[in-house]
């Protein structure tokens, strides 16, 4: 035990540094999950704060709801990049 108990601080110091972002990997072949070059160009520009509308809440198909979980995963992955990208959902009716 006493051997290993120098590596105690450098793994909580991973697991913090870790903690505070959100880790996703993607294992699909044609990297459907990722952001592209050009995706994370655009989030990098975007200086003031932007506020998304997206019209998919309500009581839906399930095609449409399938849309809105598609939507709302792409959404996130904005707002992780740059935390100033803001999005909400709204019934059109």
């Amino acid at each position: 035990m006493k051997k290993y108990g120098k590596y105690i601080p450098l793994l909580l110091a991973l697991v913090l540094l870790v903690a505070g972002r959100q880790w996703r990997a993607d294992m699909t072949r044609d990297k459907r999950f990722t952001l592209s070059e050009a995706s994370l160009r655009v989030t990098d520009r975007v200086k003031k704060p932007l506020e998304i509308k997206v019209y998919l809440k309500g009581d839906f198909p399930s095609y449409f709801r399938k849309l809105a979980e598609e939507t709302r995963t792409l959404l996130e992955q904005f707002r992780v990049e740059n935390p100033g990208i803001h999005y909400y959902f709204v019934n059109p009716i």
